[in-house]
């Protein structure tokens, strides 16, 4: 089941919880006085960094209370989950976790200091970003199905770009060599930005990417839109299939967000947190700055993302140790 049949299942109940919660106005007050502090596992300026910006500054006006945003990058975000593990659970300090944070890095690097089952308090889910496979326009493939064959009869002729070693784009075009038993050469990169340089230039020939670092791209010509990784095709992207439209039944890959907080907070924090996160997706502005990185908005319970996390932890894992992929 993939996190958007979840919510759908579970609207009625969810908004339940977010009444019960609002209700509930107060508790945060009574319980922690100072500011919220909103760590975010990578630098300045990503993507991930500039949504963190605009939920904090909505739940700091929906809590009445300063949430300010702290950047600890590095490691494929086990620098700051270990920090964030080692915390007092006080509602003090939470954080942005996503795919990396739960389903890759602590699998690919042993060292990663924290246990992703373990180690934190769910709070909710923020955001889904699948994938568009582009490739040069002038070197790249036509379509899927020309990229695939090539995987297959021709292993090597072709690479990829990523994001870099482990994270989600690299881990999405695994999985389809996986499925197509097919072979390319990965090149990774220190970012999507210098990624996608190359690939403008003809240097790598194709790339998973999210819609909003390619969007403009795609418009303008300069990059061909071949897939989309998602079950669904994009609204923004009409034209272009799914992967399991062009013969890969079944796959599905995508980069999520989620907030966390250190293991063991209190309950009723943990629900105001997420309540006080729901109202804020759920608002006009937020969502119409969200579509403009290209973010698609996801709510539901604490549970509910707990239990999608596990899953996710699950599939990508199993990939991981079948691949051989290592980050130490």
């Amino acid at each position: 089941m993939n996190f958007q049949q979840m919510t759908r299942r579970s609207a009625v109940r969810t908004l339940a919880c977010v009444a019960a919660a609002g209700a509930a106005s107060g508790v945060l007050a009574q319980t922690a006085n100072n500011a919220i502090t909103w760590v975010v596992p990578y630098a300045p300026g990503a993507a991930t960094d500039a949504l963190a910006r605009v939920l904090a500054e909505g739940m700091g006006q929906d809590l009445k209370r300063s949430v300010v945003v702290e950047n600890v990058g590095g490691a494929g975000t086990a620098i700051a989950a270990a920090q964030l593990a080692r915390q007092t659970p006080d509602g003090s300090r939470i954080m942005t976790a996503d795919i990396a944070t739960l389903a890759i890095t602590p699998v690919a690097n042993p060292k990663a200091g924290y246990d992703p089952l373990k180690s934190f308090t769910h709070i909710g889910m923020i955001a889904h970003l699948p994938f568009v496979l582009v490739s040069n326009v002038q070197t790249g493939p036509k379509d899927l199905g020309e990229m695939l064959r090539i995987a297959r009869d021709q292993p090597g002729k072709l690479n990829y770009g990523s994001a870099g070693l482990g994270s989600p784009h690299h881990l999405a075009m695994e999985l389809l060599m996986e499925k197509a038993q097919g072979q390319m050469v990965h090149i990774p990169f220190k970012g999507t930005g210098p990624a996608m340089t190359e690939l403008l230039a003809g240097r790598i020939d194709v790339m998973f990417a999210t819609l909003g670092s390619v969007a403009a791209h795609v418009k303008s010509g300069t990059l061909r839109a071949i897939a989309v990784s998602s079950p669904a095709r994009f609204t923004q992207l009409p034209q272009v299939p799914t992967v399991a439209e062009q013969g890969m039944a079944g796959y599905e890959a995508a980069a999520w967000q989620g907030v966390v907080a250190p293991a063991g907070l209190a309950a009723n924090i943990r629900d105001q947190f997420n309540a006080s996160l729901q109202r804020v997706l759920a608002s006009e502005s937020t969502r119409r700055r969200m579509n403009e990185m290209g973010i698609e908005p996801i709510t539901g319970t604490p549970q509910q993302f707990e239990q999608y996390a596990r899953q996710q932890f699950q599939l990508w894992s199993a990939l991981i140790r079948s691949r051989g992929i290592k980050l130490d």
